[in-house]
C-alpha cells in the first residue's frame, strides 16, 4: 500500500470515529435533556476512548501526510496533500476530506447545543441553591405553639393573611 492509499484508509478511520463521535454527542444530549447523571459518566468515559482514538488515528495521518510531501508536509494542508496525488487517489481523498470536514462541522454545533445545556442545568442548580438558603435564612412564619409569627418584609402577605 503506497503513502496515498494509507493516508485515505486513515481518513477513512477518522470519518469512522467521528461519526461514533456524533452518535455518542447526540446520545449525550438526550442524556443531559433527561438529567441522566450515571448513565453521562459512561457515555462520557466512551466517549473519552473514541477521542483518544482520533488522537492516535490523527498522529498516524500526519506522518503519512510527511511520506507524501517530506517535511514540508508536517504544517500541509489537504489541498497541498491533493495537489501531489495522482487523479484517483485525489478523487477518493477529496470525498472523504468532505466527509469528514461535515462531521466535524456537526459535532461542533452539536457540543455547542451539549454546552448550553450544561450551562442551563448549572443555573438551575444554582438558583435551587439560592432558594434554599434563603428560606434557611427567613426561618418559617409559625412560631412553636403554631401561631404567626410576624411574616417578613416583602413576602406579600399582609394583615390580612394573618387572620386565618
Amino acid at each position: 500500500m503506497n503513502a496515498a492509499e494509507q493516508l485515505t484508509a486513515i481518513m477513512m478511520e477518522l470519518v469512522a470515529e467521528h461519526e461514533q463521535l456524533l452518535h455518542l454527542g447526540q446520545q449525550k444530549k438526550d442524556l443531559l435533556v433527561r438529567n441522566e447523571i450515571q448513565k453521562l459518566r459512561q457515555l462520557v468515559e466512551k466517549e473519552m476512548e473514541r477521542v483518544r482514538q482520533v488522537e492516535r488515528l490523527e498522529l498516524r495521518r500526519q506522518r503519512a501526510v510527511q511520506r507524501l510531501l517530506g517535511e514540508a508536509g508536517a504544517d500541509a494542508g489537504i489541498q497541498a496533500v491533493l495537489a501531489v496525488l495522482p487523479q484517483p487517489e485525489r478523487e477518493k481523498l477529496t470525498v472523504v476530506a468532505e466527509r469528514l470536514r461535515s462531521l466535524l462541522e456537526q459535532l461542533q454545533q452539536l457540543n455547542e447545543q451539549n454546552r448550553m445545556l450544561v450551562e442551563q442545568g448549572l443555573a438551575f442548580v444554582r438558583a435551587s441553591m439560592e432558594l434554599f438558603a434563603a428560606a434557611e435564612q427567613t426561618g418559617t412564619l409559625y412560631n412553636r405553639e403554631a401561631k404567626m409569627d410576624e411574616p417578613p418584609s416583602g413576602t406579600g402577605l399582609s394583615w390580612l393573611d394573618q387572620k386565618v
